[in-house]
């Protein structure tokens, strides 16, 4: 199974399982684990069993709970890099900016960030190709195997996107949503980052060219699996998991709301 938890604000938290074998791709940002936690014990997962956690990307709303958990998390080395230097530009044409270090300071001090420190670096250096972005290697859950891709490092570098052909999912990040499916909530929290950076991406060239290269794939693997009956879900890193209707991101199945019981947190509901 698939789960997807979106959060109030930042990114989604996707649980993948399989064969009694669990991982989770991303963690949310750092000052709602604990919210997470009663989140998916609520929805019935026993978080004992994780095994690993995937990062897409070492943004706070991403990578900002990996501290918490004791299992390894899974990164681009150049992930690495960013959290060590605090700096969401590091690596890309845009380093020298001051806006992209202060911004990623703020947003790591106001939301609690929380790296990881078990970690476990991918090696850069690909095996391959696919539809223009390097392949860095495999990985598999209870017998689902995953290729890990690299972007061109458009949104940010070292950003990695996971995908199980056989099943049919695809997390991309941050490089390809479904911003149609968000909530008026959401959708005003998202605006915040390109009010203080003048955009979300690094490099808007590559990040156009990256997006292109996710569509191609969802597009010809789509087409694949329709032959069998099935569709490439798109699991996003925020909004709800997708398909792809006539070049479009259509929000798949059916997006419940979870709501917690306020008195479990009084010093926020204060």
């Amino acid at each position: 199974q698939v789960l997807c938890f979106q959060l109030p604000c930042g990114g989604s938290v996707y649980i993948v399982e399989s064969k009694g074998e669990m991982v989770m791709i991303d963690s949310g940002f750092g000052i709602y684990h604990h919210e997470i936690m009663d989140m998916l014990t609520a929805y019935g997962l026993d978080l004992s069993g994780l095994k690993r956690i995937y990062m897409t990307h070492a943004d706070a709303d991403h990578a900002g709970g990996g501290g918490f958990f004791d299992v390894p998390t899974v990164m681009h080395p150049g992930s690495q890099e960013i959290i060590r230097y605090s700096n969401r530009a590091y690596g890309s044409k845009m380093e020298g900016s001051i806006l992209g270090a202060v911004y990623t300071t703020l947003i790591n001090l106001f939301s609690g960030f929380n790296p990881p420190t078990n970690v476990e670096v991918l090696s850069a250096a690909p095996s391959g190709e696919m539809c223009g972005l390097p392949v860095l290697g495999e990985f598999t859950v209870g017998g689902l195997k995953f290729k890990v891709l690299e972007s061109l490092g458009g949104h940010e570098h070292g950003h990695l996107f996971f995908l199980c052909e056989d099943e049919g999912l695809l997390f991309t990040g941050d490089c390809l949503i479904n911003f149609g499916s968000f909530t008026e909530e959401r959708e005003k929290f998202a605006t915040l980052a390109t009010i203080l950076m003048n955009s979300v991406n690094v490099d808007s060239e590559r990040a156009s060219k990256e997006r292109k290269c996710l569509l191609g794939i969802a597009k010809d693997l789509d087409a694949k699996l329709g032959t069998g009956g099935k569709r490439l879900l798109i699991c996003g890193g925020h909004g709800a998991v997708s398909t792809l209707e006539s070049g479009k991101l259509t929000t798949f199945g059916e997006v419940m709301r979870y709501a917690p019981d306020p008195s479990l947190y009084p010093a926020r509901g204060a």
